[in-house]
């Protein structure tokens, strides 16, 4: 028993971070915020919500850690390194996602109608480890428990969020296909001269981000079409692919099948939809509001569309 819960706690630790936890938050997020604008303006800005993480999940580069806080708090860069509507849209939604004061913020760090010392996230967290505690005599720290835990908690609230926008797989899915193919342009304008000492020029900077972006966008697809699916097979395919990841990352078979594990990430998910299911959707109201609100203050501004320039807003 105890060589099995080993052998998942670092799978679901490593493809955690391997996959996009919590992007159907900043999904609705920002589909919420520009629900005034045309399909492919909204698609630019719920791709953008998302793409903060794209480097959070590529685990060759020494550097990882500093290019995932810029792309999380230094997002002027991309808002002033866009230069078009679908870009600015895509950049709305990038800035959106901040840790400092946007939708990270709060579920990272100070909940609204939840979690207020903490954020709603990292609070439900804590309640699952209390709810489903790991046997102690596992060598884990108190640390990596409540990030493998909190990312079982954005997990479930992903799914949860069919029960209030039943579109949202769809909208992620449709986001990653239309998003505007100039984005892998203003991402290197915005951060390759400040990668370029990770990567050892601005030019490989670019590439490597044009190339990371493209793996994050197949995620993206794969995430959302998942989330297509009844909120049962939802919640039963993410823990697949979680097992899927598994032996990648580990670099060798798993000693358990993948049914077992599968069947341990399914049950922690659960547990936490069970811990969220009656105050997520009033968390992500309010975070819609203050967001949208903050952004607003910042000086993130976009004029709003006419009727008739909705349907040609990709151009």
């Amino acid at each position: 028993m105890k060589k099995f819960l080993l052998s998942v706690l670092a799978m679901a630790v490593c493809s955690a971070m391997a996959f996009p936890w919590g992007s159907a938050g900043h999904a609705y997020i920002d589909s919420r915020l520009f629900n005034d604008y045309g399909p492919l303006m909204q698609a630019n800005a719920v791709y953008g919500g998302m793409a903060p993480d794209i480097f959070d999940y590529v685990f060759s580069v020494s550097c990882k850690a500093d290019i995932s806080t810029a792309t999380h708090t230094q997002f002027g860069a991309i808002w002033d390194s866009a230069w078009n509507r679908p870009g600015k849209a895509l950049a709305y939604g990038f800035v959106s996602h901040n840790d400092l004061w946007g939708a990270d913020f709060t579920a990272h760090h100070s909940g609204i109608t939840y979690g207020s010392a903490e954020g709603y996230i990292i609070t439900k967290a804590r309640l699952l480890i209390q709810a489903a505690p790991l046997p102690p005599e596992l060598p884990i720290s108190s640390e990596q428990a409540l990030e493998l835990y909190h990312n079982f908690v954005e997990t479930a609230v992903d799914v949860l969020i069919k029960r209030i926008d039943p579109a949202i797989g769809r909208k992620m899915t449709s986001a990653a296909l239309l998003r505007t193919p100039l984005f892998p342009v203003v991402m290197a304008r915005a951060y390759k001269y400040q990668f370029a000492p990770c990567f050892g020029s601005a030019a490989i900077a670019a590439a490597a981000m044009a190339a990371a972006e493209k793996e994050f966008r197949k995620s993206i697809i794969l995430y959302g079409q998942s989330l297509c699916q009844d909120e049962g097979t939802a919640v039963q395919l993410l823990s697949e692919q979680t097992a899927d990841l598994a032996e990648g990352f580990l670099g060798a078979p798993l000693p358990i099948s993948k049914e077992e594990a599968t069947a341990l990430v399914v049950q922690l998910v659960q547990g936490a939809m069970q811990l969220c299911e009656n105050d997520f959707a009033a968390e992500l109201e309010a975070t819609v509001v203050q967001v949208g609100n903050r952004m607003n203050a910042e000086g993130f501004v976009m004029a709003a569309e006419s009727r008739d320039s909705k349907s040609e807003s990709g151009n």
